[in-house]
């Protein structure tokens, strides 16, 4: 499996940065009443909205048979929306509590948004939702006044680099050039994300030379897939 997934962080403790944010979730989530049954993670693409969100999950003690993951960029419609608050209706199969987690939220059509937007207002005891997005500012501001709002920043270079590290230490890759760790780090855009990706590509690469081009290539790839996904 790709290193991001593989040593994608299961525990707010491993993960590296955001430590404001970390530490805001930790004690809302440790409150025993008023606990915010809505949250938004904002920031940019791979900086740990959908893990700190998949984190959650376990911080509920959510069951899989009680979780469910959305892609808004295929189920943006009021149709998904209807379906899921029909799903609200009914009590956990297993635990206490549901989770739903919906990825790239600013994508839903006007009509879904306004009805997740009464939907937030008063959800069931028994139903957490998060919502992730890379676009808040394209988010009504009375959706986000009903979330407890994390912005996931992207990490400095040292940062990054001691990800990076802790990784290969993990891989049981003893020596890795410390220039190509810099270059991965330098181009990443403070993407844990995108550094592990970088990682996974040239790790397995001997010559430096080869691995700085193979970097360069990946590069340029993510900024061309960027810009056409900014064009949309």
């Amino acid at each position: 499996m790709p290193l991001h997934t593989v040593h994608r962080p299961t525990k707010f403790d491993e993960i590296i940065g955001n430590e404001n944010v970390i530490a805001s979730l930790q004690s809302v989530l440790s409150r025993e009443k008023d606990k915010p049954h809505s949250f938004l993670f904002t920031g940019p693409s791979g900086c740990g909205k959908t893990t700190c969100a998949r984190i959650l999950k376990d911080e509920l003690d959510c069951s899989n048979s009680d979780f469910y993951l959305y892609a808004a960029s295929n189920t943006r419609g009021i149709d998904t929306i209807r379906d899921i608050i029909d799903n609200c209706q009914f009590a956990p199969m297993n635990g206490d509590v549901k989770l739903f987690i919906m990825e790239e939220c600013h994508m839903w059509t006007p009509q879904a948004a306004e009805s997740i937007l009464v939907f937030l207002e008063q959800p069931p005891e028994h139903v957490f939702m998060v919502l992730c997005t890379t676009n808040p500012e394209k988010l009504k501001t009375t959706l986000k006044r009903r979330c407890h709002t994390s912005e996931m920043k992207p990490l400095l270079l040292p940062q990054i680099l001691k990800l990076l590290e802790s990784v290969l230490e993990k891989e049981g890759v003893s020596e890795f050039p410390d220039d190509v760790l810099v270059k991965i780090a330098d181009v990443c855009n403070g993407s844990p994300g995108i550094a592990l990706n970088l990682l996974d590509t040239v790790v397995d690469i001997p010559n430096d030379e080869t691995a700085f081009q193979a970097i360069e290539d990946a590069t340029m790839s993510e900024a061309n897939i960027a810009q056409i996904a900014h064009c949309r």
